[in-house]
């Protein structure tokens, strides 16, 4: 667990040597780097319309299974702030859905992110509605 949170940490400013460092030891630990990621079509739209509000996003940040679909950095700050996790094709690949939507996003949150949640059926519904919901301001 020590060593997930201090990963949590260094994917938080974008630190990928720390990142590769706090994997040393687990199993798989050296084959994170050719981890495939499934296209995922939400998240690509939803970044396209969160950068063209002039905010920095980055795709998939992470490595191996752990990775946020959208990870977002406020202009100026020093790093990343904000996950963004989808119901993507990968986050089904997660065999125990405690570990996906209750685990990751808790260690997450304890490593200071802000963790929000993009649902392709809200996107369908109203995706003005869903890319506004990812710009509120972090809760107190």
């Amino acid at each position: 667990m020590k060593q997930y949170l201090r990963y949590a940490a260094c994917a938080s400013t974008g630190d990928l040597d720390g990142m590769a460092a706090s994997l040393q030891g687990f199993p798989g630990a050296d084959v994170v780097g050719r981890a495939s990621v499934a296209a995922d079509p939400l998240a690509v739209a939803l970044a396209r319309k969160l950068a063209a509000t002039g905010i920095h996003v980055t795709h998939n940040l992470g490595q191996s299974t752990i990775r946020c679909e959208l990870a977002i950095k406020a202009s100026g700050a020093p790093g990343h702030q904000t996950a963004i996790l989808t119901g993507n094709l990968q986050s089904f690949g997660i065999a125990e859905v405690v570990d996906r939507h209750v685990i990751q996003p808790e260690i997450l949150r304890s490593a200071g992110w802000d963790v929000r949640f993009a649902l392709a059926k809200d996107w369908l519904a109203n995706d003005g509605k869903l890319v506004s919901r990812m710009l509120l301001p972090r809760p107190s």
